[in-house]
């Protein structure tokens, strides 16, 4: 009786170590990711011994992003989209029951740039976006733009737009135009107050 109950401990114990040291396929999240996993596939499947990632898989290992997974899951304008452009995946957040923020990067021959987009949870619809950031060459001898930004909540951020305008006695006239966010619970991206714009 005793060497059959101390059998049955060793099995179980085999098993529980099995189990244990099973490797695992899925990706670690951190803890804003979004998404509802009866909904999204967090990992397509497995060729060539590398994973397939979905596009929110991505965003959330800032890995890079195809042109087709842009235009298959973003309504970002077509202007922006080309071959010469490189888009990565950069942070990925829960912001309501109803929505959740990724923020992915691209780089293009002379800038960068970074989007926020919106999408609803239960379709995995881009509901809306917003450029926030551009570094871009600067030209001495030509006008130029920078735009960065600052989040305040989850929901909440702001742009801060800075324009340089050469003049013809090489002053430069700055003219900075910062402008205030909310991203409300259909999933839209609303201005919340006039533009304050400051020039010296």
């Amino acid at each position: 009786m005793i060497r059959t109950i101390k059998s049955i401990i060793s099995i179980i114990l085999i098993l529980g170590s099995s189990c244990n040291n099973t490797s695992k396929t899925h990706l670690r999240v951190d803890s804003k990711e979004i998404l509802n996993r009866s909904n999204l596939s967090l990992v397509k499947g497995i060729h060539n011994d590398k994973v397939k990632l979905s596009f929110f898989d991505s965003v959330l290992s800032k890995s890079d992003l195809s042109i087709s997974q842009i235009k298959q899951h973003t309504i970002i304008d077509t202007l922006y989209i080309n071959q010469n452009t490189r888009f990565v995946g950069d942070t990925l957040y829960k912001i309501n029951s109803n929505c959740s923020v990724a923020l992915v990067k691209a780089y293009g021959p002379t800038c960068g740039y970074k989007y926020l987009l919106v999408f609803n949870h239960f379709t995995l619809k881009n509901t809306a976006y917003r450029l926030i950031l551009t570094d871009c060459d600067e030209d001495e001898g030509a006008d130029f733009s920078r735009l960065r930004y600052n989040t305040i909540t989850d929901t909440t951020f702001y742009t801060n737009e800075t324009l340089l305008k050469r003049k013809i006695n090489s002053k430069i006239h700055v003219v900075v135009n910062k402008q205030y966010y909310g991203i409300n619970k259909k999933g839209e991206i609303d201005s919340l107050r006039p533009r304050a714009t400051k020039s010296y």
